[in-house]
């Protein structure tokens, strides 16, 4: 066993947090350790990249400028 099967990669709610926060552009919210797993693992960014290619373009579906998690969106 190496070292990359013990690692714990994003739950399906984390990069769907992690989605939203690109589609509103408030990654900057999201928290510091879902932002450096997905510098770090390889996996994760692939998921991540196909989650993307999947809502890219697609219009945020929050209520208002207020997403549940992320908050309030900046003008």
């Amino acid at each position: 066993m190496n070292a990359q099967e013990n690692i714990r990669h994003l739950t399906d709610e984390e990069l769907a947090l992690y989605g939203d926060a690109i589609v509103l552009e408030m990654q900057d919210r999201l928290p510091p350790t879902i932002l450096i797993h997905v510098m770090e693992c390889e996996h994760c960014k692939k998921e991540l990249m196909g989650l993307f290619d999947v809502i890219e373009g697609q219009e945020p579906y929050v209520d208002g400028d207020r997403h549940p998690v992320l908050g309030r969106r900046s003008s």
